[in-house]
């Protein structure tokens, strides 16, 4: 966390501005609260979601059962299909509300699908870094 944290306090100086409004959803929100929390924040405004100051170790627990483990998929479709499994919790929504959430969360990569995110995100829940893995 106080590494996604420097990287923010370096690009908003690199953005030049004196004052950001912050949209923070899960580990977003995390890194707005603890920047938020800094001396002479730059943040105006915040706005949290899927998130907040205390999280229950069950949801932890289940966080910690699926990140950072590979995952390709065939189509764009069945990794929506997959996130949307993790997150049923979330309770219903419809299958364009998935598509619509879940989408971002996807990338392409030699002919599969992948979840976009930083796989170093998962070394506070394993001890171990498992970015090579999630790469192959």
């Amino acid at each position: 966390m106080p590494q996604y944290v420097a990287d923010m306090v370096t690009l908003i100086a690199r953005l030049n501005v004196e004052t950001v409004d912050w949209f923070g959803t899960s580990m977003g929100g995390l890194i707005g609260m603890a920047l938020g929390g800094l001396t002479n924040t730059p943040i105006r405004r915040m706005l949290l979601n899927d998130i907040g100051p205390h999280i229950e170790p069950v949801a932890l627990a289940r966080i910690g059962e699926y990140l950072g483990k590979p995952a390709r998929f065939a189509s764009l479709d069945e990794g929506v299909r997959h996130a949307a499994a993790l997150a049923v919790s979330f309770g219903p929504l419809t299958d364009e509300e998935w598509t619509s959430i879940n989408t971002p969360l996807l990338m392409e990569r030699d002919g599969a699908w992948m979840f976009r995110y930083d796989p170093g995100i998962v070394t506070p829940f394993t001890g171990r870094d498992r970015r090579a893995e999630r790469c192959r």
